[in-house]
């Protein structure tokens, strides 16, 4: 496992550097830039803005500029932002830790819904309960996350004033943010689940569990779940990562501070630290999710070991 996982991690750089070539490029060949957006309407003299360029470093060389930020990204420097002049890093923690706790949430809701749902579909398949999860799914494949968070607050928040519209408080915030940025995901795990789960109950050894008089609830969650976990797990670390990329919408229809609306109000007025920062953190996070789900493949099927050592 660990030949695997060093495997991984020399894949990731070439990965994490083209990430981060990618969006420094696609930053500066937009028009425009930090000291225009900020200060072009308050500066009258083009003098002015040519030094807070040369203050910011934005008139050095392109490959000057990057190779200077790849160098302070290495060592976990960020830069500055050009908006609030705080360090990055530190603004990126914060706002992190507030999207963690909403896509961990978020994961929740998604890994256990989804489970459920095409754990009923596979046992009672082409009955009702299998057309009612394909229906659920659908559903939340279908509703866009914006529409869905707005009814969500309309029906639980304003009409049966049960829980808060948003902000972020105690629990009782975090539930309305959470089942919405989990809806989608909640379905496309659910049909995963019931794919794989339809393939293992077809096997023998399934067969012979209910003929040694076995109850089926017992059959369905000791040998049949643990057999089709696989893919179940693949889906789900990739869910993880379209989470944390929808948490930009749920966070702005319910006012959550997290990373998100973060980046989006830095990529506005072009705070070129932040957006290289916050990009990178996220691919960074990708490239640890899918570590993990190589892992738990470890953990959970013993024959990866013997086509490891091989």
């Amino acid at each position: 496992m660990l030949r695997v996982i060093l495997s991984r991690l020399l894949q990731a750089i070439p990965v994490l550097f083209g990430v981060s070539l990618i969006v420094f490029l696609l930053l500066r060949l937009v028009p425009g830039d930090p000291v225009s957006t900020f200060y072009g309407f308050d500066v009258g003299r083009v003098e002015d803005l040519q030094a807070m360029r040369h203050q910011l470093g934005l008139d050095r060389p392109m490959l000057v500029q990057y190779v200077d930020f790849l160098a302070d990204a290495i060592q976990g420097d960020m830069g500055t932002s050009i908006k609030t002049r705080r360090p990055v890093a530190t603004e990126l923690v914060r706002y992190l830790t507030n999207t963690a706790q909403l896509a961990v949430a978020g994961m929740i809701f998604a890994v256990v819904g989804g489970i459920l749902l095409g754990l009923i579909a596979a046992a009672r398949r082409n009955s009702i309960w299998d057309n009612l999860s394909l229906a659920i799914s659908l559903a939340g494949i279908s509703l866009p996350i914006f529409w869905l968070g707005l009814m969500l607050v309309w029906i639980f928040a304003v009409q049966l004033s049960l829980l808060p519209s948003g902000g972020r408080g105690d629990w009782h915030n975090l539930i309305l943010p959470a089942i919405t940025l989990a809806a989608p995901s909640v379905a496309v795990i659910a049909r995963v689940t019931r794919a794989s789960l339809m393939e293992v109950i077809n096997q023998d050894f399934v067969r012979t569990a209910y003929s040694k008089g076995l109850s089926e609830a017992f059959v369905l969650l000791r040998h049949v779940l643990p057999n089709g976990l696989l893919p179940v797990i693949t889906v789900t670390g990739i869910q993880f990562g379209y989470l944390l990329a929808g948490t930009v919408l749920t966070e702005t229809v319910f006012a959550w501070p997290g990373l998100g609306r973060y980046l989006v109000d830095a990529i506005k007025f072009r705070d070129y630290p932040v957006v290289q920062g916050g990009v990178l953190v996220i691919a960074l996070i990708f490239v640890t999710i899918n570590l993990v789900v190589d892992v738990l493949y470890f953990l959970i099927d013993p024959r990866l070991h013997s086509e490891a050592a091989k």
